[in-house]
């Protein structure tokens, strides 16, 4: 708390690689969270190999099993347990021993942090994408007439699963931007927005080709997509903003198609938008959806 005063007293934080500008995630709580740990890190003997205090130990996900003794995956086909056990042991954790400086009931003793995966917590990203359909024959040379016939999937627990690719394997997720109209579409796309009370469930509606109830869609990237041959998910929006099943389409590396979906974008194609309808410059974007590493083009305006 006081080391997130100081800053906030302090002038806006400018970086020499953003070049003059000011740095927006200044403020967010992962890197005090950081620092406080590297402050109380402690030498870890149990570490292979031993683990100075300095350094932070890799444990790989594989080393053991994911879940405890007696407990099994909590879907029902276990062909989708076996692609969640398998992604899940390619990710490995960091861990730290930290000392913590005051003692508990008068013992002073030492605690391991592991900080979260990407498929418990990772970093995601989202870009409107306007004429989908659009997107995904560019970006899908299979796609055909039976394609756009996709219904609406809808599954009979409480919430949706992560959207295409990553479902049954991604359990949350820590959007890329501050903006929260962003989030409120995203998660109507995806079937997670159960602040709405509205009923969800299948409807005559959702017999009817899903991508052709809305012109508008959410194009979904995550850190865990770096692993996978599905690099981002595009979903489409609810119609009139209603709730609604799923509609989603998971889509491989788009990157060596940049100029191709460039040319496609400008003979009046799909379009990539802001929140406020926008317009966002295809070249290079698809590059940094796949990973959401660049915090600074997801940030605020996107």
């Amino acid at each position: 708390w006081a080391a997130f005063l100081s800053k906030l007293s302090g002038p806006p934080y400018k970086p020499k690689h953003l070049n003059g500008r000011v740095e927006s995630q200044a403020l967010i709580d992962q890197p005090f969270m950081r620092k406080a740990v590297d402050e109380l890190a402690a030498p870890d003997s149990a570490s292979l190999p031993p683990k100075p205090a300095s350094h932070w130990a890799v444990v790989s996900g594989a080393s053991a099993h994911p879940y405890p003794a007696g407990v099994t995956c909590s879907l029902a086909d276990q062909g989708g347990c076996g692609a969640v056990l398998e992604a899940r042991r390619k990710t490995a954790f960091l861990v730290q021993l930290v000392r913590p400086r005051r003692p508990l009931a008068g013992l002073r003793r030492d605690e391991r942090i592991a900080l979260a995966p990407d498929w418990l917590f990772g970093r995601g990203c989202l870009t409107h994408v306007r004429r989908p359909l659009s997107l995904l024959r560019a970006a899908l040379p299979s796609w055909g007439a039976q394609d756009e016939q996709q219904r609406a999937s809808c599954t009979p627990t409480a919430a949706q699963p992560a959207p295409g690719a990553a479902a049954g394997v991604l359990v949350a997720t820590h959007f890329v931007y501050s903006m929260a109209v962003k989030r409120q579409r995203a998660f109507a796309a995806f079937g997670w927005s159960l602040g709405d009370a509205r009923n969800r469930s299948r409807s005559a509606a959702d017999d009817d080709p899903c991508w052709r109830r809305s012109d508008t869609a959410i194009l979904f990237g995550h850190t865990f997509f770096e692993q996978s041959p599905s690099k981002t998910v595009l979903c489409a929006m609810p119609k009139d903003g209603a709730p609604a099943c799923s509609c989603c389409r998971s889509l491989p590396s788009l990157a060596a198609k940049d100029s191709a979906l460039r040319e496609k974008a400008r003979a009046g194609g799909f379009v990539l938008e802001s929140s406020n309808q926008h317009r966002i410059r295809v070249d290079g974007h698809f590059s940094a959806m796949e990973g959401c590493n660049d915090y600074q083009r997801f940030w605020d305006r996107r």
